[in-house]
């Protein structure tokens, strides 16, 4: 649990993170609501929406995992991964490889991480599950 209560002290502190640079965005182009059409707002909004899409659902999901008393082996990689995933993707949201072009690689590997975690972490779940039922059937028919 102490893994658990961690990630979300540090998730919380990217999501702050994200929302000053929506606020300091908005101060420096002027904007006090909306984006008006300013790409770069747009952008800071967009990883911050990104990061409160995805992030919730995860977090379930790996309170699952604590709850049912999964090993930290599997608990502390994959909360390791999100939050890398989420902080890099976020950064790829809002940096430029060049004046003209989002940070494609950055937004590409963070959802990779992303992606895979969510992968792990349900993959886990369903074999936690079947192992469960498995025991509770055999226990059954013995």
């Amino acid at each position: 649990l102490q893994v658990f209560c961690l990630l979300c002290v540090l998730l919380t502190v990217v999501k702050i993170n994200l929302s000053l640079k929506i606020i300091k965005t908005r101060h420096r182009l002027g904007v006090r609501i909306g984006d008006d059409n300013k790409p770069e707002l747009i952008q800071a909004i967009r990883a911050h929406a990104n990061f409160c899409e995805y992030t919730p659902l995860f977090l379930i999901l790996l309170f699952l995992l604590v709850y049912l008393d999964d090993y930290l082996i599997m608990i502390i990689p994959t909360a390791f991964l999100f939050l890398l995933g989420r902080v890099i993707h976020a950064y790829g949201l809002t940096t430029m490889e060049n004046r003209l072009q989002l940070n494609l690689k950055g937004r590409i590997l963070g959802m990779q991480l992303t992606f895979f975690t969510y992968i792990a972490v349900a993959i886990r779940l369903i074999s936690m599950l079947i192992l469960q039922w498995w025991y509770s059937l055999s226990t059954v028919i013995s």
